[in-house]
C-alpha cells in the first residue's frame, strides 16, 4: 500500500494511462473526413454580446470543462 504522495500519483499515472490511452489509434485518411458545415456561418454575435457572457462568468468557481 502506498503511502507517499509521489507514489500515489504515480499510481494513478498509470491507471489511468493505461485505461484512457490508445496505442492503436489511427487517423482516418483525409479523403475520408466530412466535409465542414456551413452552419456556424450563420451565427450572429456582437461585441456587447461577448462581453455579457464574459461578466456572467463565475470566476470563484474553478476553469476546465465538466
Amino acid at each position: 500500500m502506498s503511502v507517499d504522495a509521489c507514489s500515489k500519483v504515480y499510481l494513478f499515472n498509470l491507471y489511468f494511462n493505461s485505461v484512457f490511452t490508445s496505442t492503436d489509434f489511427l487517423l482516418p485518411p483525409m479523403d475520408q473526413l466530412p466535409t465542414p458545415s456551413n452552419e456556424l456561418s450563420s451565427i450572429d454575435t456582437s461585441c456587447k454580446d461577448v462581453y455579457l457572457a464574459l461578466m456572467s462568468l463565475n470566476l470563484s468557481k474553478p476553469f476546465g470543462c465538466d
